[in-house]
């Protein structure tokens, strides 16, 4: 299961506890940019240890990217850096800072799917 990607063991450690208080969701809409301009942008943000999430999206924004901080001044650089870097590309920046989580990635498999493995409908 893990080898096909269906089952992905993990403790998720939860980084207010570890100092970490701005937990920061980021939407983007790019323009202007090429395949290679993409490429590099994801592998930058991925390897930034403080982006916690970068998502590809359809509608109204490209991208939603989670941003875990210390503080706002720790917040402020690390969102300096990223739209310093690809300001030519950024068209809109929009954060949205996380108060509480009421419920996270909690679901269940088997109500989601009938006896035969299909979705419900």
């Amino acid at each position: 299961m893990i080898e096909n990607n269906i089952f992905h063991p993990r403790i998720q450690l939860r980084p207010r506890h570890f100092g970490f208080s701005n937990i920061v969701e980021v939407k983007l809409r790019l323009h202007n940019y090429t395949n290679e301009d993409i490429t590099e942008f994801i592998k930058y943000l991925k390897e930034c240890p403080y982006v916690a999430e970068v998502i590809s999206l359809s509608g109204e924004w490209d991208f939603t990217l989670i941003i875990i901080a210390k503080d706002s001044e720790h917040l402020n650089r690390i969102s300096l850096s990223i739209r310093e870097k690809f300001n030519k590309m950024i068209n809109s920046w929009s954060e949205s800072l996380s108060v509480r989580v009421y419920k996270f990635e909690v679901y269940d498999m088997v109500k989601l799917m009938d006896c035969s493995g299909n979705v419900k409908k």
